[in-house]
């Protein structure tokens, strides 16, 4: 399915309707268990990085502004850098952030990260999820994330493993989101080319092992296509009623499993 047209008209509702972003980002955490993955991630982080501490950040790809406003929840004196392609998405997340907490602590930017810079090494934190597979030219984009990390910072990365993430299960198979440039990435190659752009690995393991690969199926890929037509809502939100509560259940056990193969893959990266 083409996924573009659907977040294009949830933009568009949400620019109208600022108040109901508290439940936006309520749904958004609990539906995709990537966020599961990477709020724990991001907690182990806090426990190494003080709150504290004055952090420079750039969410790269940063869509509806999930990441921004959990990283600044977490370090309340982060700044933050919030870059997108998508000018529509960037106008909805900074409408439902500037409300509260991104006041000030957040920069949003409309650019291609592929040809993105800054003019110094001053990052302590790049978050890309689920965004290396939408781009062409991905080796650009890791090296452009290289090349922004100060000293000690990080890249944390959340992306389709090729092990039949983007919903590919055999080989030839049309992925499920149609604007993938690519269907998933090796783990053992991505941890590669990150160490040949000078980055040393510190987490490097799959998500998406067979819990979430059933809660993946039952949350999103068999309900999502319907949502692109109002009228079948009727038994979305019944059907939502039954699945959520096996879903969570599902998403929690692969949260705190570790899988020797999954769909998905997290990697944390540091700059020496």
């Amino acid at each position: 399915m083409r996924y573009e047209p659907l977040k294009d008209r949830l933009a568009e509702w949400l620019q109208r309707r600022p108040w109901l972003g508290g439940l936006f980002y309520i749904a958004l955490e609990l539906l995709f268990l990537r966020n599961w993955h990477l709020r724990r991630a991001l907690r182990s982080l806090r426990a190494r990085i003080p709150p504290e501490q004055a952090l420079w950040v750039l969410d790269a790809g940063t869509g509806f502004g999930l990441y921004v406003r959990r990283v600044l929840r977490l370090w309340p004196q982060a700044r933050i850098l919030a870059l997108d392609l998508n000018e529509r998405y960037l106008r909805s997340a900074r409408r439902l952030l500037e409300r509260n907490a991104a006041r000030g602590r957040a920069l949003w930017v409309v650019a291609d990260l592929s040809r993105f810079a800054l003019p110094s090494a001053c990052l302590d934190l790049i978050l890309c999820v689920d965004v290396l597979e939408h781009i062409p030219d991905d080796e650009a984009a890791l090296r452009t994330m290289a090349a922004m990390l100060r000293p000690g910072g990080r890249l944390l990365i959340s992306t389709p493993s090729d092990q039949g993430g983007s919903g590919v299960e055999r080989p030839g198979q049309e992925g499920f989101i149609a604007e993938h440039a690519r269907q998933g990435y090796n783990l053992a190659e991505l941890c590669e080319r990150l160490r040949n752009l000078g980055l040393r690995i510190e987490v490097a393991r799959y998500t998406y092992g067979l819990p979430g690969q059933w809660a993946w199926r039952l949350l999103i890929r068999w309900p999502l296509p319907h949502w692109e037509r109002p009228w079948n809502w009727f038994w979305l939100l019944p059907y939502y009623a039954l699945a959520l509560p096996i879903g969570l259940l599902l998403h929690w056990f692969d949260a705190r499993l570790r899988h020797e193969r999954g769909t998905g893959l997290l990697v944390l990266a540091c700059s020496p």
